[in-house]
């Protein structure tokens, strides 16, 4: 098994942004579906990539919990995501005021970023300030409470909290984020490497081995938590049929590559670095603008 650990923190970024831009590619589909020779096929391809999509945030915030772990400067990391988080949130607005409503579809990660980097920075301090994980978690569950009500009260607009401001996947990032943290910090405290020793690959690789193993039970458990609430409607259990239960479901499909994930950080370049954080804005901006000049308003 150790031998198959192939994937480094590069490649997990490739292929998370990779299925990022399809994700997006099929919401801009939503968008655009009445403009289209035929709003049917454009809806049911927006629905496929939206799907396939789903591997992302999984990913993305796997890499966040390594990252939080092993930044040498924390604020600095964080500061990167909240100042991209801000950049899409001004775009969100501008687009939603100025263009269409529909816009609101495009919900940022990078707001749930920042607060579950929040939550595992302070949790794994283990000093006094660590309680503090409670206010980042508190703003994520206040989110989450506020979507559901949301939901099923559709009459009802919550002008305190806009969508731009909320984690828009919430319990399910929190519980990823927490997830993958003890998946790790469980791994390093059963299986002991000797660092000072010449000959520990076998021994990193194994510990790597039963993180990756651990974090996709993490998955697989955040998936049945979100697939069960997804067939529960108004009090009655909906038959079970995976493809049209809760979109969130197919993020399962993340436990692949993290299978693969050898803990290493691979490529990272300080123009890699930048162009990481700056893609998100920038391909979305791209596709748009590719189909306003295709179909336009």
């Amino acid at each position: 098994m150790n031998r198959l650990l192939k994937l480094n923190g590069f490649w997990l970024k490739i292929i998370a942004y990779f299925f990022m831009t399809i994700d997006h590619l099929g919401k801009i589909l939503y968008v655009f579906a009445g403009k289209m020779p035929d709003p049917d096929l454009a809806f049911q391809l927006g629905d496929i990539f939206s799907k396939i999509g789903r591997i992302t945030f999984p990913l993305i915030v796997f890499l966040i919990v390594e990252g939080v772990i092993h930044t040498k400067n924390f604020w600095k990391y964080l500061l990167r995501i909240g100042i991209i988080a801000l950049v899409i949130m001004i775009f969100q607005i501008l687009a939603f005021y100025l263009y269409d409503s529909s816009i609101s579809s495009f919900s940022s990660p990078f707001i749930d970023l920042v607060f579950i980097a929040l939550t595992i920075y302070f949790i794994n301090r283990k000093d006094k300030l660590s309680w503090l994980a409670i206010l980042p978690a508190a703003y994520i569950i206040l989110c989450f409470v506020v979507d559901v009500y949301s939901r099923n009260n559709l009459n009802v607009t919550i002008h305190w909290l806009p969508f731009y401001l909320r984690c828009d996947y919430s319990l399910i990032g929190l519980l990823l984020g927490v997830g993958f943290y003890f998946a790790k910090k469980l791994s390093e405290k059963y299986i002991y490497v000797d660092n000072n020793s010449e000959d520990n690959n076998d021994s990193k690789m194994y510990q790597q081995t039963i993180s990756n193993m651990l974090s996709i039970g993490v998955i697989v458990i955040v998936t049945l938590l979100v697939f069960f609430s997804g067939i529960i409607k108004n009090g009655n259990i909906a038959p079970l049929d995976i493809y049209q239960s809760s979109i969130q479901t197919w993020m399962i499909t993340a436990f692949l590559p993290i299978l693969f994930y050898n803990g290493k950080r691979g490529y990272n370049a300080k123009w890699f670095q930048y162009g990481s954080y700056l893609y998100f804005p920038v391909h979305i901006i791209i596709l748009f603008g590719i189909f306003y000049l295709i179909f336009g308003l």
